[in-house]
């Protein structure tokens, strides 16, 4: 089964089974509905995040960016027995400390792309623009916080071997063009917001994937780690 038939196995199988429940309830049987979606709605996160842990693992051979699916998993596991009655938490209290969690991951993701590539380029309520031939392609940081950058790369001089790109959109939107003769790898996550690589689009509340375009008769590779909190990142070939 490819990704996109397992992308539609959940929703499936989640509105096969509501049938069920409403036609035994049709014959008398008196399932209570609300109860069942109260009790068990955490276990959508939880299929979720180890669909998401298994089919990452397979398709990039490593354990690559996944504390995000464990976080999730941990989360419906909690929210799961809290439900069925295993312990007691304060739920409320748990959604003071989600918040600050996630920025505190947003935060240390974006000095972590920082420290790895020396340089970062800032568009808050702005714009940064790349398209001129010739300009240097090099490790870089770029945020654009409520605010566009776009980046032309199949004008620029990319050198042999790896280059380190780490792209944060936050209310903003980040365009990338590439050619299509060069090896990209994108490791991409987010929260209400979209990525695009290639015409193949991802997103949601919550979100991440790791996508690949590989040529390889090309020994320039691109390696991409992105992020869209509430914003959204484009990556399209241009055909050279």
């Amino acid at each position: 089964m490819d990704s996109k038939n397992k992308s539609s196995l959940i929703p499936g199988l989640l509105i096969v089974l509501l049938g069920i429940i409403l036609l035994a309830n049709n014959f008398g049987m008196n399932i209570d509905l609300g109860e069942i979606i109260s009790t068990y709605w955490p276990l959508i996160l939880i299929i979720w995040a180890l669909n998401n842990i298994v089919t990452q693992n397979k398709s990039t051979g490593k354990h690559k960016n996944i504390i995000l699916p464990f976080l999730l998993l941990l989360i419906g596991i909690l929210i799961l027995g809290r439900n069925l009655g295993f312990y007691y938490f304060n739920l409320s209290m748990f959604w003071k400390i989600l918040w600050p969690a996630l920025l505190i991951f947003l935060g240390f993701n974006i000095l972590k792309g920082g420290i790895r590539t020396g340089s970062t380029g800032w568009a808050v309520m702005s714009g940064i623009e790349r398209k001129n031939k010739g300009w240097q392609l090099k490790n870089k940081s770029y945020i654009a916080f409520m605010g566009g950058i776009d980046l032309d790369l199949s004008t620029a001089d990319i050198s042999t071997g790896e280059t380190y790109l780490d792209l944060t959109a936050v209310m903003g939107g980040i365009e990338i063009k590439i050619p299509d003769d060069i090896n990209v790898i994108c490791t991409g996550s987010g929260f209400l917001g979209g990525i695009e690589f290639l015409q193949e689009d991802t997103g949601g509340i919550i979100f991440n994937r790791h996508f690949e375009h590989k040529n390889d008769n090309i020994n320039k590779n691109i390696v991409i780690n992105c992020r869209a909190v509430m914003g959204g990142i484009d990556i399209k070939t241009v055909r050279m």
